[in-house]
């Protein structure tokens, strides 16, 4: 099948009809949703969360509203982005370049 110089055109022409044509599969990633419930599953966040309702519950408002805004802050524009960003552009060094 294959020689010094390759494969021959039958050979060529039958591979992919055989085993599909030759290009990487791209699996689509997590969705934004996802990402975002991925943020909210680490023990920091479980931690802040937990003094947050505390100090609602101690009626330290302040305080509370405090910490859930460093904690939305933190999840939705810094982490989120950053994270949907990185998988996209990882998907995108996957694709095939074709030399121009």
């Amino acid at each position: 099948m294959t020689g010094a110089e390759g494969l021959t055109s039958a050979d060529a022409a039958r591979l992919p009809t055989e085993h599909g044509p030759n290009e990487l599969l791209q699996a689509r990633g997590p969705s934004p949703l996802r990402i975002l419930a991925g943020q909210f599953s680490g023990a920091m966040i479980w931690l802040l969360l937990g003094a947050c309702v505390l100090s609602a519950a101690l009626g330290e408002l302040l305080d509370a509203s405090a910490i859930a805004v460093i904690v939305v802050l933190n999840a939705v524009p810094v982490t989120l982005v950053e994270t949907y960003e990185l998988l996209r552009r990882a998907r995108h060094l996957k694709l095939p370049q074709v030399p121009t």
